[in-house]
C-alpha cells in the first residue's frame, strides 16, 4: 500500500501548479520510504525528524513521515521571497 500525501488545511491557498509539483515529489519520496525495512533505523529516523522539500521557484515545504498511517503530511510552507530569503510560514 502506497504512502498517501496530505496537506494541512492552512496550505489550501497554495497555487495549483506548486501543489501538483509538491504532491508528485512527495509521492516519489513515499515510494522510496515504502521500500525501507519496517523497524529499520532509517525508517525510524525519518519518522522522528522533521523533513524539508525544496520545490522550484524557491518554495520550501516541511513535512512529517507517519509510517503507521502510511502517509506524508505537509505541515507548513515557506514561500519564495524577492530578496531570496525564506520565512517559515507555520500552520494556523
Amino acid at each position: 500500500m502506497a504512502y498517501s500525501v496530505a496537506f494541512s488545511h492552512s496550505l489550501a491557498d497554495l497555487p495549483a501548479e506548486v501543489r501538483t509539483r509538491v504532491r508528485q515529489n512527495l509521492e516519489e519520496i513515499g515510494r522510496t520510504i515504502e521500500s525501507l525495512p519496517v523497524g529499520g533505523v532509517l525508517l525510524e529516523s525519518v519518522s522522528q525528524s522533521p523533513m524539508q522539500l525544496g520545490v522550484g521557484g524557491g518554495w520550501r515545504f516541511f513535512f512529517k513521515v507517519e509510517p503507521k498511517n502510511r502517509r506524508l503530511v505537509v505541515t507548513s510552507a515557506a514561500p519564495p521571497h524577492a530578496d531570496g530569503a525564506h520565512e517559515n510560514a507555520r500552520p494556523k
